[in-house]
C-alpha cells in the first residue's frame, strides 16, 4: 500500500498531472482544429454569398434592361403602321447640311430578324455614324437635328469622342453607335 508522501503516491500524482496537462493540450488542439475550419467554412459562405450578390447585381440590371426593351417596344408599337418599310439613312440625311460638321460617315450591320410572336417582327440593325466637327457642340445639333418616322426607333448605344491627330480643320471626331430597330407585323399570323 503506497501512503501519502511515499515516491509512489507522488508519482502517481505527476503522472496523473501529466495525463490532465496531455488532455487539455489535445482538446485545446481539437478546439484550435474546429475554430480554423469554421473560420474557412464561414470565409467560403461568405464569398458565395458575394458571388451570389454579384450574380443578383447583374440579373437586376438584365432586368431593368428588359424593362426598358419593352418600353422601348410598346413605345414603338404606339406609333407603328400596320406594316414598316422605313429607310434606316432617313434620320441621317441632313446632315450634310449642318455647318458645324465637316465630314461624315455612316456605317451599318447587315440586318437581324427578330420574331416576337406569330404577328410580329423585328428588324435590328446597329449603325455606326463617324463624325468630323468643327467643336463639340456639333454633336448636340446632330443629336437635336434626328428624327426618326413613325414604326422606327433609333436607340443611342453610345459616342466617344476624340481630338484627331491628323485632321487639320476638324477639332474633334465623334464615333456614335446606334441601333436601328423597325416593326412588321404580318398579314395573317403563321400557324
Amino acid at each position: 500500500m503506497i501512503l501519502p508522501g511515499k515516491p509512489g503516491w507522488q508519482l502517481r500524482r505527476f503522472s496523473l498531472s501529466l495525463m490532465t496537462g496531455l488532455l487539455a493540450l489535445c482538446l485545446l488542439y481539437a478546439s484550435d482544429q474546429y475554430l480554423d475550419q469554421s473560420s474557412r467554412r464561414l470565409r467560403a459562405a461568405q464569398a458565395s454569398l458575394l458571388e451570389t450578390q454579384r450574380q443578383l447585381d447583374a440579373l437586376r440590371r438584365l432586368q431593368q434592361e428588359a424593362l426598358a426593351a419593352r418600353a422601348d417596344l410598346a413605345d414603338l408599337l404606339a406609333g407603328a403602321p400596320r406594316s414598316t418599310e422605313t429607310d434606316w439613312r432617313t434620320p441621317f440625311r441632313h446632315l450634310r447640311d449642318l455647318p458645324l460638321i465637316l465630314h461624315h460617315q455612316l456605317e451599318s450591320s447587315p440586318p437581324r430578324t427578330q420574331h416576337v410572336d406569330d404577328g410580329m417582327t423585328l428588324q435590328l440593325r446597329d449603325l455606326t455614324l463617324h463624325l468630323d466637327l468643327v467643336h463639340e457642340g456639333g454633336l448636340l445639333a446632330v443629336a437635336e437635328s434626328l428624327s426618326v418616322p413613325a414604326g422606327a426607333r433609333l436607340l443611342p448605344r453610345g459616342c466617344q469622342v476624340e481630338k484627331p491627330p491628323t485632321i487639320v480643320h476638324a477639332a474633334v471626331q465623334a464615333h456614335c453607335q446606334f441601333r436601328w430597330i423597325t416593326v412588321t407585323f404580318n398579314a395573317t399570323p403563321t400557324p
